[in-house]
């Protein structure tokens, strides 16, 4: 009868509107984290372009994570939402620690090449070491006979290591190129 109103309901309805909030928070939450960070790189070298420069190798882990999600079929749940939260943590202390001595090494030679060699030397160890123990860490949670436990290690570490190669290769790929 036209006077009873149908309200849809029951548990598919919702996963449906929790599944719809996951994913709209995720990406609301990263587009104002990466346009945080890029403020912040701007801001600390004064320039926008080494600001978009220094937030390639930040959001390379991120689309590589969701191409991973993508192709082995994991569900983006409360777990897996988490992960470009930590590929994102980690990969953006990387990109500081590697900037700001890349900003101190130019200060003190005109070679920006040689400079760029020095913090690798000095810089990219430690975030090497940091990387391989925080994925080998993840790792373990592969072991995990609980399945979303297993995605969520596996996932963080193969995003960690992209996330390493991204500050490792990508990054001082974009600074040989571009003068600062």
């Amino acid at each position: 009868p036209p006077e009873l109103r149908v309200h849809p309901t029951g548990n598919l309805i919702l996963l449906t509107r929790t599944t719809g909030s996951i994913v709209s928070g995720q990406i609301w939450s990263l587009a104002l984290t990466a346009g945080i960070i890029f403020v912040l790189m701007a801001a600390m070298f004064l320039s926008t372009r080494v600001g978009l420069i220094a937030m390639v190798p930040n959001v390379f882990p991120l689309f590589v994570f969701f191409g991973l999600m993508g192709v082995t079929g994991a569900e983006l749940n409360f777990g897996t939402n988490i992960i470009a939260s930590i590929a994102l943590g980690v990969a953006v202390d990387d990109t500081i620690h590697i900037m700001m001595r890349l900003s101190s090494a130019i200060r003190t030679t005109s070679d920006q090449e040689h400079a760029l060699l020095e913090t690798l030397s000095t810089v990219g160890k430690p975030a090497l070491y940091a990387s391989l123990i925080l994925c080998l860490g993840f790792l373990t949670l592969g072991f995990s006979t609980f399945v979303p436990i297993r995605e969520f290690g596996f996932l963080s570490a193969a995003t960690i290591i992209v996330g390493l190669v991204g500050e490792i290769a990508l990054l001082p790929a974009l600074l040989a190129t571009t003068p600062i």
